[in-house]
């Protein structure tokens, strides 16, 4: 008998059967079940460290409910510019679906960091790493953690085979 897969696994193998097309993947994506993102929470739950809150944006609330529950933290949604979500949680983590060139993240950092609210982790099921978000958000000082990471080729998506560490071209 084989061994179960780990979530992260699972979600590897389904994104890496919808390759390299965007559009199989975001079918793919929107159809996942609960399940399945509630075991990839916990699994990107044990790579963060230091949050007293954990925030998720609307597109990432069963993903960021799975962390916060991992991590016995609350959990709170956040959206658009509001301060006020920010307000009164010194270090949080912020968990989205996807990681594209980081624009919205970067801006609840800095809204964050304003309210007194510091992000450290952006964590992520799907990273696109030719889009640049992981080096935007290491900007201001924030780490990236994502289960899997893609590159968009000119023929397609495959997964990301660079290390973390070098920056986009």
């Amino acid at each position: 008998m084989l061994p179960q897969q780990s979530p992260t696994t699972a979600f590897k193998s389904l994104i890496v059967a919808a390759l390299p097309s965007e559009d199989r993947l975001h079918q793919q994506l929107q159809v996942l079940p609960d399940e399945l993102w509630s075991g990839l929470g916990r699994e990107l739950a044990g790579q963060l460290e230091g949050a007293e809150v954990v925030m998720a944006l609307p597109h990432a609330s069963v993903l960021g409910q799975a962390v916060a529950q991992a991590l016995d933290r609350p959990l709170v949604m956040v959206a658009g510019s509001d301060p006020e979500a920010l307000r009164g949680h010194p270090q949080a983590v912020l968990v989205t679906t996807e990681l594209l060139d980081g624009v919205q993240e970067m801006e609840l950092c800095v809204l964050g960091q304003r309210v007194g609210c510091e992000i450290r982790t952006v964590a992520c099921a799907l990273e696109r790493t030719t889009s640049g978000g992981r080096y935007h958000l290491l900007q201001l000082g924030v780490k990236t953690v994502a289960a899997v990471r893609l590159a968009q080729l000119t023929d397609g998506l495959i997964l990301e085979r660079r290390s973390v560490d070098r920056p986009p071209r």
